[in-house]
């Protein structure tokens, strides 16, 4: 079944149909979400961020599939956010992900605003109802969820339905995942404008998250988004061949020659 056809089905369908992707697949599942910042600065200039983020993502898509254990292990899901916040793409491994039309329902389109609180919200649903799916018959490791931008959030003064701002409703659903009340990983990573004063505002809207295993967010490097995807991958693959219910310690970000050093060292 393709991803637009799951995506016409409710809630007791989509169940099933996860019951058949287990069916098919009885590896552990580790479910991560890649949520990606498509408002207007990141189509600006001459070299577009976007540009290089669709590159990063298709290295990070090639890397994963030629993983033996990630190709049947990582269980991934795509957002795209700028004022509006697309549909989370259906989960599936990287060897499904081609054949059922997910990579092609990335909608990279330009999307206005940067509306990060919603797309932080957008995910955390989405990996709840992922762990419902696997109930107690799929053993699956801690979700991860990372998140590029390159700008400020423009919703963290909007009102969420539960009465506070979105910015506090989106820490008040981390707060209950992440360490240290829970296992999740929720990264935030920036492009640095390579302006301190910018960047300051983009770190000070993306600080009071809890965040794994970072304590803070990451500044990524101009020019290299290759190298940030290629983390992502190698993150993955480290996590996805461990045990269920053992620690991981993932690559430094900003070690030099390790190709993954994508940080700023500042950090």
């Amino acid at each position: 079944m393709s991803h637009e056809q799951v995506s016409l089905l409710d809630a007791g369908e989509k169940a099933q149909f996860a019951k058949l992707q287990f069916a098919e697949n009885r590896e552990p599942r580790c479910p991560v979400v890649m949520i990606y910042d498509c408002s207007g600065s990141m189509f600006m200039g001459d070299t577009p961020m976007m540009d290089m983020l669709k590159r990063g993502h298709e290295e990070l898509q090639k890397e994963l599939v030629n993983d033996p254990v990630a190709s049947e292990r990582a269980d991934m899901s795509y957002i795209t956010y700028g004022t509006e916040v697309t549909p989370p793409t259906m989960f599936a491994t990287p060897g499904e992900a081609d054949d059922d039309g997910v990579l092609s329902a990335i909608d990279f389109k330009n999307m206005g605003l940067t509306y990060t609180n919603t797309a932080i919200l957008t995910a955390i649903d989405a990996v709840e109802e992922r762990l419902s799916h696997y109930g107690k018959e799929v053993p699956h490791y801690s979700p991860m969820i990372f998140l590029l931008t390159d700008g400020a959030n423009s919703d963290d003064n909007e009102m969420h339905p539960t009465g506070v701002t979105m910015k506090q409703a989106a820490i008040q659903r981390l707060a209950s995942k992440v360490a240290p009340n829970g296992n999740w990983l929720f990264m935030p990573v920036y492009i640095s404008t390579g302006d301190p004063s910018i960047d300051a505002q983009i770190v000070e809207s993306l600080s009071g998250y809890p965040m794994a295993p970072a304590p803070v967010p990451m500044p990524l490097t101009p020019g290299k988004m290759l190298e940030f995807f290629r983390w992502i991958s190698a993150s993955v693959q480290t996590r996805s061949a461990s045990r269920t219910d053992e620690t991981v310690n993932f690559p430094r970000p900003d070690t030099p020659g390790t190709g993954f050093d994508w940080a700023m060292p500042s950090v």
